[in-house]
């Protein structure tokens, strides 16, 4: 039978999207890649490096990162080199940073003008260029941003279409401005940068990787007193987007900012705080101690942060190799058969789902067709075409994790029936909403709920069963299907079914670890699951198995700068702690326990998460009996 083969689809996303932002084909590969190859990629003729999507999707202001992304071995090596190189810079980890440098410089950089910009930009942190004084260190900056934004100039910032690595360098040359003295340089170049964020960046997933440290570094060249307005205008949006993407990179920076600027209005003023002033400016240092003491307890520093891209979360990443031998197995198909299939021989599959061999771009599409693979290599959750559909169903969840379920049910209604029900990932993700809003808004039970969770999870994975323990035996959950799974363990935990609960939490996160993607790489899905784990673990009375799982995830989250159930885990650390020490509680373990509850109420605060923080006021009183504040 001949199939038929599908053009890549991310070219018509990236089309779509360019056109929808009324931008040139010219303006926007501009410096990127040749205007002939851009074109061929929007036509679907060419494959996309990572790198260059990742860079013409941020000049367009979106998210690379509403989609999962499968990549080969050697494309994931690149991505996870990038990282490592960008971390031992941070942690100042010099020999490894050698290292990582040396093997990125025998990568073929002179195929991706992307990963030479960012191989120079290091070079140049690392002081590997011989300049006398400021003009020549600026000479060099600017050349480095004209491997792909050609004729540059400083003062048309504000014009220009900038992808988040390219805003990082401007970032970094407003901070050498500012360590020569260049102050009316600096403050001229942030000014416009930011100009030219709040033009082109209107998703808050990518704008909050690229707007905190451009704040940052324009504070630093303010006047508390004299800009105060502009001071606090600033301190508060980014703190404001910090908090709804759940960041907390730079967040005790920003708070600290925040909190010198409330100050410096009070001084200006010769007056007193008003009652609302005093309980923000409570907050805002409660918040800024919190932080501060989390980060002490488990040894974690940003260090140079803000001349980088900020770090909200690692894309979700999928090896192909594991891809294929899971779908393939899905397909009850032996090697022999796939190969036949194909027109290749067995030991060239045995090949491709070791990494030792890549498919090609037409054998990709075939292989997709035989076993059921995603047809595109990003976007595995939703088709392409359906970009813009996803990027608001993101917000239904961001609705459902805050509990505001009037406001999630509003808009999915809005959104179901546009979503395309043929493909089994759509039809998963309606079936598994509507049950969680019909549970809290419309009264069904906890057991239709989990018959309909479970409907759900069969449309993905048809082996699903918990009397299956080999259910995930080959495959890496997507977002979606960690999240489906949360669901269905809670709820077995719900009826009483305690076993069963914990075999789906454990086979999700053996899953994860058994995968040669890092388990950063996942961390959102990975930490969902941890909290309810370690949720059950205490309910049980398994307290020093939940505390470490709780300092695990602690350390993993706060490392990478996530926030959004940082509350939750202080939570659980306070109670599992007064729940282990029993009658025999100490005063010291007590002011503890205490310290732990007070830090998730302060942080659930600023992170707008103010349902929990009700609630948390009312159990730390039942805990402790005293007022909270």
């Amino acid at each position: 039978m001949k199939v038929k083969v599908q053009k890549d689809g991310i070219g018509t996303l990236i089309s779509e999207l360019r056109k929808q932002e009324k931008i040139s084909e010219k303006e926007l590969s501009k410096g990127l890649c040749s205007l002939a190859e851009f074109r061929k990629i929007e036509a679907g003729e060419k494959a996309i490096g990572k790198t260059l999507l990742d860079a013409l999707l941020g000049r367009m202001g979106r998210a690379a990162d509403n989609f999962s992304i499968v990549l080969e071995k050697k494309q994931y090596q690149l991505y996870e080199l990038r990282n490592q190189i960008q971390e031992a810079y941070l942690t100042e980890q010099e020999e490894q940073l050698k290292q990582g440098m040396e093997k990125l410089k025998g990568t073929h950089l002179e195929t991706s003008r992307c990963d030479y910009q960012f191989y120079c930009k290091m070079r140049f942190l690392m002081g590997a260029y011989s300049y006398h004084g400021l003009e020549e260190m600026e000479q060099i900056l600017i050349e480095i941003i004209q491997i792909t934004v050609p004729k540059f100039q400083i003062e048309k910032v504000s014009e220009y279409y900038l992808c988040p690595e390219e805003i990082s360098l401007c970032c970094l040359m407003a901070s050498m401005y500012q360590e020569c003295g260049e102050i009316r340089k600096a403050k001229v170049l942030l000014e416009n940068l930011l100009i030219c964020i709040e033009k082109r960046y209107q998703d808050p997933e990518e704008k909050v990787r690229i707007y905190p440290q451009t704040a940052i570094l324009l504070l630093r060249v303010y006047n508390a007193r004299n800009e105060n307005k502009q001071w606090i205008s600033l301190c508060q949006k980014t703190i404001d987007l910090l908090a709804e993407n759940g960041m907390l990179t730079l967040m005790d920076e920003l708070l600290e900012y925040y909190k010198i600027g409330l100050e410096e209005k009070i001084a200006k003023g010769q007056r007193r705080f008003t009652r609302l002033e005093e309980t923000m400016y409570q907050t805002v240092c409660q918040g800024l101690k919190s932080i501060r003491d989390l980060k002490q307890e488990y040894g974690i520093s940003y260090g140079r942060r803000e001349i980088f891209v900020t770090k909200h979360e690692y894309y979700e990443v999928f090896l192909l190799q594991e891809m294929i031998l899971d779908y393939r197995k899905r397909a009850q198909k032996s090697q022999s058969q796939l190969g036949e299939a194909l027109g290749v021989e067995p030991e060239t599959i045995s090949r491709y789902e070791t990494g030792r061999r890549k498919p090609s771009g037409k054998v990709y599409r075939i292989l997709a067709e035989e076993i059921g693979m995603p047809k595109d290599r990003y976007g595995v959750v939703l088709p392409i075409e359906h970009y813009i559909l996803y990027e608001k169903i993101r917000q239904v969840e961001r609705y459902l994790f805050r509990r505001e379920f009037l406001a999630a049910e509003q808009l999915f209604l809005e959104l179901e029936p546009l979503i395309p029900k043929e493909r089994a990932e759509n039809l998963q993700y309606c079936i598994r909403t509507q049950a969680i809003l019909d549970y809290y808004l419309h009264g069904i039970s906890e057991q239709e709920k989990l018959e309909r969770l479970e409907q759900a999870m069969r449309l993905t994975l048809p082996k699903y069963s918990i009397s299956n323990e080999n259910f995930l035996e080959c495959h890496i959950p997507s977002r979606y299907e960690a999240i489906l799974l949360n669901n269905i363990a809670s709820s077995y935990w719900k009826i009483g079914e305690k076993e069963a609960a914990f075999f789906i939490f454990e086979a999700v996160l053996g899953a994860y670890q058994k995968s040669k993607i890092g388990e950063e790489y996942h961390l959102a899905s990975i930490t969902l699951i941890r909290v309810s784990y370690l949720m059950c673990l205490g309910e049980e009375g398994r307290y020093r198995e939940a505390l470490r799982e709780i300092d695990k995830t602690i350390k993993m989250n706060i490392t990478f700068g996530r926030g959004n159930m940082m509350p939750s885990l202080l939570y659980e650390k306070g109670w599992n702690l007064l729940r282990m020490a029993g009658g025999d509680i100490t005063e010291a373990i007590k002011n503890t326990c205490m310290k732990y509850y007070q830090q998730a109420f302060w942080i659930s605060g600023f992170m707008n998460n103010f349902i929990f923080q009700q609630n948390l006021e009312k159990l730390y009183e039942k805990d402790f009996d005293k007022k909270l504040f």
